[in-house]
């Protein structure tokens, strides 16, 4: 059966513009008159008794040939924490706002903020001296200079909704003075210059057709480079880490206005520093060259279908499931031993596992390698490029509010043809959650291996595709070792929460009606120390943490894999939004919750005698075993008493989200989830002795660069607290204002703020 689901539609390249979503970094019209964005703003600063009066003259709009009427108007107003007022950070630089409003490309952060495109190293040095200068009716000195990429990262990482007084910069037409740090690359040693405001589509035009390619590499090229290398995110490999680990030298920005070269052991506080310390302004590189690995990168892929080991895939026993994920974990161990980065893909509805991954078996490198590489990166670049290191790239189709009009026959409703829906035994597939569900998961291993093969066949640098999904996610990191532990509990909660949909009765501790439309995405990782404020530890410290807190127990708890590297999973869980996604919040909770009480040892439950935290005080010690690992557990030194076995250690991927929990100011009535104020998700992320050094250290290097001005953003959370001022989670859409009960439909998140005539919080800005 072929559905016109969006990942079948969108993703391919052969898409006219007007079935793709370009999506800008803010909402025009949804929110603000258009006048506020299609005219320049220029705003100059007067400020007498606490009070700031802006002056707006509105110009021609030079970059697009219209021409504005000239007017003036005053702005008088207090310099307030207030969200909805004007913001002393419309004076915090002596030129004209591109924009005014900044969100990230999923648009759940949304905010007033002026963003500036500069374009010399005197526009930043510029706004970097009036924003440290300016002083706030309170009196506190300066705005906030925050530096934005392509929009990726989905918590608040380059600015929290509620903060003020922040000045958005985007490098992405910045050039800088020196010529010595112009894009070029060495074909002889590997080494390429890039500006931090490309993409990584302009960076594959510069160096693949010189036969180079990343050792860490990403699932798609629609991200700012200096938006990677300043975040934990993206990259992996058999023997490496993230993509900023490549880096061997940077240029900077300081609070002083001045350009410094990084390299040696500074560069490890200005990788993944989210812009905490400066301005990340280019950055040298060291690839690999094909030339030297004896065959040129090889893309290749396999899908493997388990469904044969269920009599009945829809009452599956548990010697079957049993079976199943032994089956499953001993592949993905053969695929990692194999290959030098990978990917995966899970279908629970399916039974089906996608491994993607690269190796060094192809041709030799070549002229003829290299004439297809550069025509292949150009075609990427015209067909994708534009704009995207501020965009961040295309959308899929835009979901409707009636699925019936999205899940048509092929040849139906492509716009001219009426859509007709697809029916199974006379119910319609957009009526049944778990048919557009199975669809969406089915299209989508589908999809994602025609284009990773098509890839291979052209540019050939292991990126996985080129337009970005719309959804919410759950990301977290585990070591290697525990994938068949963690993969079990995936498993389980996918079964309940069907289980649950179908008949709430059947398991009331699932609090929820939610059909998941995701598959569970992962990936094989090996960080090492190479950025202080890393929050993904290297194996080694996971090791060492869990063998001081639980007895040295941690390679009886996860034996060695033969055949791989120590390392870590790191795993995503994506609910695409617009499909049945109304309770997407609260399956992530129960998810996360299930993770970070995972026993260490797959044939344990927790209960009254079995807890996951030893305590040889009161008697509580771990729990032995007369049958080889297998039940019952007992208390060795006392039968009566709980004994314990130690969870799974977890760490959740803050640069994505922060994990969703209760936090008991702002949710006292109900409980209810809210993401981004999940205080316990934090604590996990920075609990380890290693970490907790790392806030200091990289404390004390940001006061050595006097780096106020550009400290923001959800990093704060942890690295600063106390200046973390009027940080709060997002409200939710039906909540009373001013109110923590949940009025209506608490599941659907709102980030407005926004008090409509009814008193609840609604969706849409007004």
């Amino acid at each position: 059966m072929k559905v016109s689901a969006f990942l079948l539609a969108a993703i391919s390249a052969k898409q006219t513009s007007s079935q793709l979503i370009r999506r800008g970094a803010f909402n025009s019209a949804r929110r603000i008159k258009e006048d506020s964005f299609s005219k320049p703003t220029s705003l100059s600063l007067s400020m007498t008794n606490g009070e700031i009066d802006f002056i707006k003259s509105v110009g021609s709009d030079s970059s697009n040939g219209k021409s504005g009427k000239q007017s003036k108007g005053i702005f008088k107003g207090k310099s307030t924490k207030s969200s909805k007022s004007k913001s002393v950070a419309e004076s915090c630089a002596h030129r004209v706002a591109d924009q005014i409003g900044w969100s990230n490309w999923f648009h759940d952060i949304e905010t007033f903020a002026p963003v500036f495109r500069v374009k010399t190293d005197e526009d930043l040095r510029k706004i970097i001296e009036l924003s440290s200068k300016v002083v706030n009716a309170d009196g506190k000195t300066r705005c906030t200079v925050r530096v934005t990429g392509a929009g990726h990262s989905a918590d608040g990482l380059v600015m929290q909704r509620t903060e003020t007084d922040v000045v958005i910069v985007s490098l992405v037409d910045h050039v800088p003075e020196d010529s010595l740090w112009a894009p070029n690359a060495d074909p002889e040693t590997g080494r390429v210059i890039l500006l931090a405001g490309q993409s990584w589509y302009d960076a594959t035009a510069l160096y693949r057709h010189h036969g180079l390619v990343m050792r860490e590499r990403m699932g798609a090229r629609f991200f700012s480079v200096g938006g990677v290398i300043a975040n934990p995110v993206h990259g992996g490999s058999k023997d490496g880490g993230f993509v900023h680990s490549d880096v061997t030298k940077m240029l900077v920005m300081t609070s002083n206005g001045e350009m410094v070269e990084i390299e040696g052991d500074d560069l490890k506080y200005w990788r993944s520093s989210a812009g905490q310390l400066g301005i990340i302004i280019a950055v040298e590189m060291q690839l690999i060259k094909e030339i030297d690995m004896g065959g040129s990168l090889a893309m290749k892929s396999e899908v493997d279908n388990f469904s044969d080991l269920f009599a009945d895939p829809t009452n599956r026993r548990p010697d079957e499931v049993a079976a199943l994920f032994d089956k499953v974990v001993q592949k993905v161990y053969s695929i990692i031993a194999k290959s030098d980065h990978n990917e995966f893909f899970y279908d629970f509805y399916s039974n089906q596992l996608a491994s993607y991954y690269t190796d060094f078996s192809g041709p030799p490198f070549s002229d003829a390698l290299a004439a297809r590489y550069a025509a292949a990166a150009l075609s990427l670049l015209e067909m994708f490029g534009e704009d995207v290191a501020f965009t961040g790239g295309q959308a899929a189709v835009a979901v409707p509010d009636d699925l019936c009009e999205f899940f048509c026959l092929p040849g139906s409703g492509n716009g001219t043809v009426p859509c007709e829906p697809i029916v199974d035994n006379g119910v319609r597939l957009c009526d049944n959650p778990i048919g557009v569900a199975a669809a969406l998961c089915a299209s989508t291993i589908s999809s994602t291996t025609d284009q990773f093969m098509a890839n291979g066949a052209g540019v050939n640098d292991g990126a996985l595709t080129d337009v970005g999904l719309n959804y919410r996610v759950t990301s977290l990191f585990v070591p290697s070792r525990a994938l068949p532990q963690i993969f079990a509990t995936w498993y389980g909660v996918h079964g309940r929460a069907l289980r649950a949909y179908t008949d709430p009765s059947i398991d009331p501790d699932v609090n929820f009606r939610h059909v998941p439309n995701n598959l569970l995405e992962f990936r094989f990782i090996n960080p090492q120390e190479t950025a202080t404020m890393n929050p993904i530890m290297p194996f080694i410290h996971w090791k060492a943490d869990f063998d001081n807190k639980y007895f040295g127990s941690f390679d009886t708890f996860f034996p060695p894999i033969t055949g791989i590297p120590d390392g870590l999973i790191a795993i995503e869980v994506l609910s695409l939004k617009g499909f049945n996604d109304e309770a997407d919040s609260l399956y992530f909770a129960f998810l996360e919750q299930a993770w970070r009480n995972t026993p260490s040892n797959p044939y344990a439950q927790y209960g009254e005698l079995i807890v996951p935290e030893c305590d040889p005080i009161i008697g509580i010690v771990m729990c032995v075993s007369e049958n080889g690992g297998l039940p019952p557990f007992v208390n060795p030194s006392n039968s009566s008493l709980s004994c314990c076995i130690p969870p799974v250690p977890v760490n959740f991927h803050l640069a994505k989200e922060y994990g969703r929990g209760t936090d008991p100011e702002t949710t006292p009535t109900t409980g209810k989830p809210v993401v981004f104020h999940d205080q316990s998700a934090i604590d996990i992320v920075f609990a380890s002795p290693e970490k907790v050094k790392s806030i200091a250290e990289f404390n004390n290097v940001a006061d050595e660069y006097e780096a106020e001005v550009f400290m923001g953003g959800a990093l704060l959370r942890w690295l600063r607290p106390t200046m973390a001022e009027g940080f709060e989670p997002r409200k939710l859409q039906g909540q009373t204002c001013g109110s923590p009960d949940y009025a209506t439909n608490p599941d659907k998140e709102c980030i407005s703020n926004n008090c409509g005539a009814n008193l609840l919080c609604s969706k849409e800005m007004e």
